[in-house]
């Protein structure tokens, strides 16, 4: 019954990461002390950490009619509803936290990545654009930022803002990649090849990159290299994906545009493409 030694106890298993134990006796210490409410949000948060969505979720619910503008449970339960993919009550939440904690990025960050699930981009902008009136210099803001703007086919302005990011030292993959994508939306296909190999030095295996890298070569009059990166992707795919055939007809494009290429190799690339892609009256 001694609740500085039970809570001491739920401290120290939070600490080793040993949730369900915590939860045990943060339960035993709020059992004691029926009021009092950072042992309640004590509890709700170790189901959180042992994701235990639901439960946290119910839990810091009911902390927040007891207390509409707790910060931490607003938070939790912006998080928690997104994590059980309710995304408009995620969004609510994350909304009412960027109202009491302007200055809190990831409130930003997360609630962006949901609106570009929804293809709400402009929106997205708008959030960002605003943050950046706070702090013009978080990384990770700037560079969702950028990334909207491509998404929403401002490819100029995407551009702009991406190299800022780099300028800036922000040389992640994530900024490299989308730099490049955008420059190939802007049909600078030398520049995109520039980027997206940089991107790949980081990541040889990821996929997107592969096909733009490989496109990006092509229209820059690299077809060999460009074979090179979409065979790639190719064989890193899974088959029964939607890009699978896509890939396939974007390589025949490149094995069309590559002279030095055999008429035989040609011909089991457009086969195979067109196994794919039946509809497809060129090939």
């Amino acid at each position: 019954t001694n609740n500085q030694i039970l809570i001491e106890t739920a401290n120290t298993y939070k600490l080793v990461q040993d949730y369900q134990n915590a939860l045990k006796y943060y339960s035993k210490a709020a059992f004691n002390d029926t009021t009092n409410t950072l042992l309640q949000m004590e509890c709700a948060n170790c189901k959180f950490l042992d994701e235990q969505y639901t439960q946290s979720n119910t839990d810091f619910m009911k902390i927040y009619q007891e207390d509409t503008l707790n910060y931490f449970a607003i938070k939790r339960l912006a998080l928690g509803f997104n994590k059980v993919n309710n995304n408009d009550t995620s969004i609510y939440f994350f909304k009412k936290a960027i109202t009491i904690k302007p200055s809190d990025a990831s409130n930003v960050t997360n609630l962006c990545n949901i609106l570009i699930t929804k293809d709400k981009y402009q929106e997205g902008i708008d959030l960002t654009e605003n943050y950046r009136l706070i702090d013009s210099t978080n990384q990770k803001v700037n560079s969702v930022n950028a990334y909207l703007y491509l998404l929403n086919k401002q490819y100029k302005t995407a551009i702009d803002k991406f190299n800022r990011c780099f300028a800036s030292s922000d040389s992640s993959r994530f900024v490299l990649k989308n730099l490049g994508i955008s420059y190939f939306k802007n049909e600078s296909f030398d520049t995109a090849k520039f980027w997206l190999e940089k991107a790949y030095v980081l990541d040889t295996t990821d996929i997107l990159n592969l096909q733009f890298l490989g496109l990006a070569c092509s229209q820059a009059y690299y077809s060999k290299l460009g074979i090179f990166y979409l065979e790639k992707a190719l064989k890193q795919y899974d088959p029964m994906l939607k890009d699978f055939a896509t890939i396939y007809r974007n390589l025949a494009e490149i094995y069309r545009s590559w002279t030095q290429c055999t008429c035989e190799k040609r011909l089991e690339i457009y086969l195979k493409a067109y196994d794919l892609n039946p509809k497809d009256s060129l090939l």
